[in-house]
């Protein structure tokens, strides 16, 4: 049963006049099996920082460990994590099927096997129509759907989203939203998602951290997000127009 706990987890970077800056600064949490975590934070706190570290793309100080196993100890592949951010790369001279396909094609699955998943996925995302076409002719919003389709086929430990619905419009937004909730729930995936919305925030997540300056400040529900005063969280409502 996977499950990611952070101890002390910390990412330095150096500035000039041998000045270190603290991205991300002594972390402790656990992000359980089944659950979906969101990390909610402005600009610049640390966020993406965190996810880019635990898929082995940053160092870190600390500990990150999968199941009680030290993350270090792992090749990245090994880790079985999947990714997606708002950038949307998909392989732009083959069919959307193909595109969605790939992670199991490239670990040897059998051709039924796949043929299954890709499109039960395709159902669960409402992108059936577009699994014969290519990306050039998909829209945008369908194009997101696709990259979360090509994650979710992997049957990852974790999967990780970094603000995916941040480059569309608010009817994509609110669709796209409520479709990944409802796939992870239903393939009972364990995930991370950032943001830096409260109405996403509270739409989606089991558990809602909030980050500031490198640091987690709040850690409980979605009501208990909403019903805080602490004025870090007030400033993250009000930018957002939360109830509006």
């Amino acid at each position: 049963m996977p499950e990611i706990s952070l101890k002390n987890l910390a990412v330095s970077y150096s500035l000039p006049k041998k000045k270190v800056f603290k991205a991300v600064d002594g972390l402790n949490a656990t992000f359980k099996d089944g659950e979906f975590s969101i990390i909610i934070g402005a600009s610049g706190c640390g966020k993406s920082t965190l996810l880019k570290s635990l898929l082995g793309l940053i160092p870190y100080q600390g500990e990150a460990r999968l199941d009680g196993v030290n993350l270090y100890d792992y090749t990245i592949g090994e880790r079985n994590f999947a990714y997606v951010s708002q950038e949307i790369v998909l392989q732009p001279h083959v069919t959307i099927f193909d595109n969605i396909a790939y992670p199991l094609k490239i670990r040897g699955v059998d051709k039924k096997t796949i043929v299954e998943k890709v499109f039960a996925l395709a159902k669960d995302l409402n992108i059936e129509e577009c699994l014969s076409r290519k990306p050039k002719h998909i829209s945008l919003g369908q194009a997101q759907r696709v990259a979360i389709a090509r994650a979710l086929i992997k049957n990852a430990s974790f999967y990780f989203f970094d603000e995916p619905f941040s480059n569309l419009d608010q009817t994509n937004r609110d669709e796209g939203r409520k479709l990944i909730t409802e796939t992870v729930k239903k393939y009972h995936a364990s995930a991370i998602y950032v943001t830096h919305s409260i109405k996403e925030a509270t739409a989606m997540g089991d558990k809602i951290f909030v980050m500031d300056k490198g640091k987690f400040i709040f850690e409980g529900t979605p009501f208990e997000l909403v019903k805080s005063s602490m004025p870090e969280i007030a400033s993250l409502v009000k930018a957002d127009d939360y109830g509006k």
